[in-house]
């Protein structure tokens, strides 16, 4: 028989067993906590210790990014190392961090896997660095982080892009014209577009900063009230619009009542949060900013002793000082690249010898311009651009040109002997043709006569610190398999367009009575009526820096090819590459005052304008030119 006191021994039993299960189940607990806090603090501290080597990788890459030349790598590699290593004692202390290694290498890009499609389809891969940093935590040298990047410098052209900018921002404001531009489009700073028609993109945009609808902040007075359509072709060659919504908006005055309609648009652009998404989504990836990893396109030479700081690429135009510069700059200068020059008291030379250093340049003297029957200085013309606002210094618009005439050119050439550099099959200045006239404002180079080219082994390029007006036609002529003669570039301070249509004669400022700036008159000083002209050449040149209010665009791509005629009925093809390397210096020169340049009235530009990209560029480029260079990250690795 049970009794109360067995049944008592039962329950203290049960309580010992489930003090006991507690106990042990506590110690459990204990013990996962204490290695759960363990391996969180292991963690926190294996994290401070990534973005340590992290920072360290990103500061190097960044260095490199920002290098102008190969040549700035060697002997800066150390250097660098010890910068950042320096600037680390301060941000991470010694008694948590210690920088077992921080190295920047040169690699062999065999060692590289690395396909370039797309946007940079034409980039070749010249050098390859890499980057190392592992950090411990100091004591403890199993945890570690240690990180590796390899940065690429890519080989790339401002001509291998339908319109390139180098400095200036991509302003295309095309009034009533339609526009149509068939190749890669690249700035290295922002794109902002205003039709009030239409333009369509048919390849690539790329841009180091932003694509945007409208004006650039503090530019271009009016323009953001534009609505047209912005085209961008994906990959499917289907044009999808930037403008996302159209719709109309009654609006009432609350003073007088009086109602009015208001058409709002919405693009989109670089201002949305989405950009980045949406814009991949909309053009399949063929529009592409900063915020996709778009880095900027630099000269590969270290222009700091350039007088222009804000322009560093008119080292190419500028005149050779032949001083001893380093031969990474002067061999870069078209002056000392070419193989007739032809100087400002108007002696053509040739020029023989090494490119890489002036001093090892032999002039020899080949004639006087007065003695050359395609080279003319005694002409003059009328430009109402060059007098900026409103002045009656009718001089302020005069060009003294010096005319040269390439189908004259053409047959003297053909009388030279082929031995001479311009026209030798091995010889590095073959092609090449520098003009040097004074700075003078009333002085620059015309191109006449030039439908058809001689045939020059690598094509022609014409470089003048001067600006250039190309009359007619220009390299139209085909040969055999029905291509163009040659590639050709002209490369200038600044470029405009005259048709075959234009005669000095006929270009006459107006009476002086009716430029009173208070009679509100609105001079046509664009009278001569052209005819449709085509252009198959490259151009790199400097952008105008022009008047603006509510008519006038601040300059902007559709003005970057200058129009003195009546262009409205007619058409300008270009076939080619155009880049914009510069702002102009001798074109908006200090004419009137300082004045900015005066830009035409919409209604004078081409209602129409074709820029097609010469794919023959991609394998057959005019001689001379300097490459520039871009970085991209190619590989990020954690190895530990």
């Amino acid at each position: 028989m049970k009794t109360k006191k067995h049944k008592g021994a039962a329950l203290l039993a049960s309580v010992i067993i489930i003090m006991g299960l507690l106990f042990a189940g506590s110690l459990s607990m204990l013990n996962w906590s204490r290695k759960g806090y363990n391996y969180s603090v292991k963690k926190t501290t294996y994290c401070k210790l990534f973005y340590a080597a992290d920072s360290g990788v990103k500061y190097a890459a960044n260095k490199i990014m920002d290098m102008p030349s190969v040549g700035s790598f060697h002997g800066k590699a150390k250097e660098m190392s010890n910068d950042f290593l320096a600037i680390a004692e301060t941000l991470f202390p010694s008694a948590v961090f210690t920088f077992e290694r921080y190295s920047v290498d040169e690699i062999s890009t065999n060692l590289i896997s690395y396909t370039t499609e797309g946007a940079e389809e034409s980039y070749e891969l010249e050098n390859a660095y890499e980057i190392r940093c592992r950090v411990s935590e100091t004591g403890n040298p199993d945890n570690y982080a240690e990180l590796s990047t390899v940065v690429g410098r890519f080989a790339v052209s401002p001509l291998d892009y339908s319109v390139y900018y180098q400095e200036e921002e991509l302003e295309i404001y095309p009034d009533w014209a339609d526009i149509k531009i068939k190749g890669k489009v690249h700035s290295n700073n922002g794109i902002h577009l205003g039709p009030l028609r239409s333009m369509r993109f048919l390849d690539y945009i790329t841009t180091a900063e932003g694509l945007y609808q409208g004006a650039s902040a503090g530019k271009g007075v009016g323009w953001d009230n534009r609505d047209g359509h912005i085209y961008i072709a994906n990959e499917d060659e289907t044009y999808v619009d930037m403008r996302t919504n159209y719709y109309y908006n009654i609006v009432t005055n609350v003073d007088t009542g009086e109602i009015s309609i208001q058409i709002e648009t919405e693009y989109l652009d670089a201002d949305d949060p989405n950009w980045e998404d949406e814009s991949d989504d909309k053009w399949d990836k063929k529009v592409k900013t900063k915020g996709h990893g778009v880095e900027k396109i630099k000269p590969s030479f270290d222009c700091s002793t350039n007088e222009v700081s804000e322009d560093i690429a008119t080292i190419l135009i500028d005149p050779d000082p032949r001083t001893g510069e380093p031969y990474y700059i002067t061999s870069h200068r078209f002056e000392n690249l070419a193989g007739f020059v032809l100087t400002p008291e108007g002696d053509l030379y040739e020029q023989t010898g090494p490119v890489t250093n002036a001093e090892f340049t032999t002039r020899n003297f080949i004639d006087n311009a007065t003695n050359l029957n395609w080279i003319v200085t005694t002409n003059q013309f009328f430009n109402r651009r060059n007098m900026g606002d409103w002045t009656n210094d009718i001089a302020l618009g005069m060009v003294y040109p010096t005319d040269i005439d390439m189908g004259l050119f053409n047959e003297w050439l053909h009388l030279q002997p082929e031995s001479i550099s311009f026209k030798h099959n091995s010889s590095d200045r073959a092609g090449i043709f520098y003009i040097h006239l004074s700075n003078d404002f009333d002085q620059a180079v015309r191109i006449n006569n030039a439908e058809e080219l001689y045939d020059l082994p690598r094509g022609l390029t014409l470089s003048t610190l001067n600006p250039i007006y190309m009359c007619g036609d220009f390299n139209i002529k085909v040969n055999g398999n029905g291509d163009t003669n040659h590639a050709a570039l002209i490369i200038s301070d600044a470029i405009s367009v005259l048709s075959a249509s234009w005669d000095d004669r006929e270009n006459n400022p107006w009476p002086i009575e009716i430029l009173d700036p208070e009679s509100g008159d609105n001079p046509d000083y664009y009278a001569q009526d052209p005819c449709d002209t085509t252009w198959n050449c490259s151009i790199l040149s400097g952008s105008p820096e022009s008047l603006a209010d509510e008519f006038q665009a601040t300059g902007g791509a559709q003005n970057f090819v200058r129009f003195l005629e009546y262009w409205r009925s007619h058409s300008f093809d270009m076939d080619g590459s155009m880049g914009c390397l510069w702002r102009s210096r001798i074109q908006k020169r200090t004419r009137n005052g300082g004045k900015k340049e005066m830009v035409p009235r919409p209604d004078r530009f081409p209602s129409y304008r074709d820029i097609e990209y010469d794919e023959k560029l991609k394998k057959n480029k005019p001689p001379g030119l300097a490459k520039f260079y871009t970085h991209k990250v190619i590989s990020w690795h954690k190895l530990h």
